[in-house]
């Protein structure tokens, strides 16, 4: 948990070597117009070097240097610490890395695939610059090592540069880390964290397979199915059809090292992140009721033999897969077998694939809410979850819906009325926002005080507003005064009163509202934009009115 890889590649990357300085390094890198980076993986650390062809010769030895010369300076290794713990601190911000950082210790319980690259910072202050140095000279070994050269240079002379420039370094010992085998997973299990923000981050995962299984491509597959491209099930759905998403997308993480992960993630907004996930659900257990399209397959296949073609544009990406491939299955033109294995994927081997790993009981649902928006255990909502909704219709027409929820004594009421843009035309926009606040400003048999103190009395919420597209009212009381309540509302949205000294405070209100969009330059320009529009759609008309349709 120290994050020793990662300390130990900020300091290596461009640091100090036996034959030159940073400053030298970044100095000789830059006179040949090269870049230079790294980055750190669960079993690899990774550096890098583009250049142009004819300066190959001096990258080698740079890098060769990197991986054999450093000098560990120790204000060179203070101040990567101090990068590093930023880094750290920034993360515990980032939803992205804190959803990816639980659902790592949700899904494997033993593993050290649990634990985060960049560490813990209480293990991480204890790192010493001693330490980093034992570790460099036991796994930064020749044979611990892959080196990848790709571009338009002459093999056999570089071969012999690598050769030369790794000459005065011996073999190291043969590490082994020992990777537990994760025990099956038998039951959900499910991480909540709250976080700053409006949205919900939602990742659904299910274990599964190492590289080297064969139901990997399958699962491959499926998730291309599901979640890779705008055509995919779950883009087009939650996305676009139901709107329930803001992003959606799937993957099979499948590494060499321990049993991998199909995971689907998304990002929802509070009125409809449980829809978004019980619609995922059931588009992640389709797969294993029934095959996917013929159309479907054929485009996977395609769009995998593309992808191989298109890496192969850059030598850098031509690299990266060599060398990956090398390290984690021993071929460096894996890749070619990959899309050999995609390609003899059948219908029925996704959905015997997604019925034998894509089940409810190996579910694990990590939850990023924003701040009060964690859901309850689940034994607080098995209830409601199962209670079904019921419509009925009343005989003068009115539509009722029915939740049974009997977690609180509390009873909620609301009731809508298409209005706004759906039913005004110019010259009457803005008259739904007075009509809203009018509702409960009198009734033929209350005054608006008297409206008020009721639902004050009986310490309930009530509200009634006017939407782009709807009048809504909303009370919230205790169970024991629901029928009083319910009356009460009722009133207000059948028998107003429109009592003309109230209408009169209501307009000046609503006419203040307009005058003070002179002082808001976003409100002026989404005058503007909605005035654009063309006026046959019910955004055209902007919501309050103008001060000509108010008066």
């Amino acid at each position: 948990g120290a994050g020793i890889s990662h300390v130990l590649e900020h300091v290596v990357s461009g640091g100090s070597t036996t034959k030159r300085s940073e400053k030298e390094i970044e100095k000789l890198i830059d006179s040949f117009g090269g870049a230079t980076n790294a980055a750190t993986w669960p079993h690899m650390t990774a550096y890098y070097i583009d250049c142009p062809a004819k300066n190959v010769m001096t990258a080698i030895e740079l890098m060769a240097d990197a991986m054999q010369r450093v000098k560990f300076e120790p204000a060179e290794f203070e101040r990567e610490l101090k990068v590093v713990r930023r880094e750290l601190a920034d993360g515990e911000s980032d939803r992205r890395r804190v959803q990816s950082k639980l659902l790592h210790q949700t899904v494997y319980l033993v593993s050290p695939v649990r634990h985060p690259i960049i560490g813990y910072l209480d293990v991480l202050n204890s790192t010493t610059n001693e330490a980093i140095i034992d570790f460099y000279r036991e796994r930064y070994v020749p044979n611990n090592q892959i080196f990848v050269v790709v571009g338009d240079v002459n093999t056999q002379q570089v071969l012999e540069e690598v050769a030369r420039q790794w000459a005065g370094t011996p073999r190291g010992p043969e590490v082994i880390v020992p990777m537990p085998e994760e025990p099956e997973q038998l039951s959900p299990r499910e991480a909540v964290r709250e976080m700053d923000g409006k949205t919900y981050d939602l990742a659904l995962a299910w274990p599964t397979v190492k590289l080297h299984h064969p139901d990997m491509y399958a699962l491959d597959v499926a998730a291309a199915v599901l979640g890779q491209g705008e055509s995919s099930r779950l883009v087009r759905r939650l996305k676009y059809e139901k709107q329930l998403a803001l992003s959606v997308g799937a993957s099979n993480y499948t590494p060499h090292y321990v049993a991998g992960m199909f995971v689907v993630t998304a990002v929802s907004t509070p009125d409809c992140w449980e829809q978004a996930a019980e619609q995922i659900l059931h588009e992640v257990y389709r797969l294993g009721e029934e095959p996917i399209s013929d159309e479907e397959l054929a485009k996977i296949k395609k769009q995998t033999e593309a992808d191989l073609v298109f890496s192969r544009q850059r030598v850098q990406e031509a690299a990266n897969s060599l060398g990956r491939n090398l390290l984690t299955t021993g071929d460096p033109l894996f890749d070619e077998t990959y899309v050999d294995g995609i390609r003899r994927v059948t219908a029925e081997q996704v959905r015997q694939a997604a019925r034998r790993y894509l089940v409810p009981q190996r579910l694990n649902r990590v939850i990023i809410a924003p701040p009060g928006g964690a859901p309850k255990p689940p034994g607080q909502q098995a209830e409601a979850a199962h209670s079904p909704v019921r419509l009925e219709r009343l005989p003068n027409g009115l539509r009722v819906l029915l939740k049974r929820h009997s977690n609180l004594p509390l009873v909620n009421m609301q009731a809508f009325v298409l209005a706004g843009g759906l039913v005004d035309d110019p010259s009457t926009a803005g008259r739904t926002g007075l009509v809203a606040e009018m509702l409960d400003k009198g009734t033929a048999r209350h005054s608006a005080e008297q409206i008020a103190r009721f639902f004050d009395s009986i310490g309930a919420q009530f509200s009634i507003q006017a939407g782009r597209f709807t009048i809504y009212a909303s009370t919230t009381c205790l169970r024991d005064d629901f029928p009083q309540a319910a009356a009460m509302l009722a009133e207000c949205l059948t028998e107003p009163a429109f009592p003309p000294e109230q209408f009169q405070a209501v307009q000046r209100i609503a006419l203040g509202a307009i005058a003070r969009r002179a002082d808001n330059a976003q409100a002026e320009a989404l005058e503007v934009f909605f005035d654009s529009l063309p006026p046959s759609t019910p955004y055209h008309l902007i919501q309050g009115g103008k001060e000509e349709t108010v008066k």
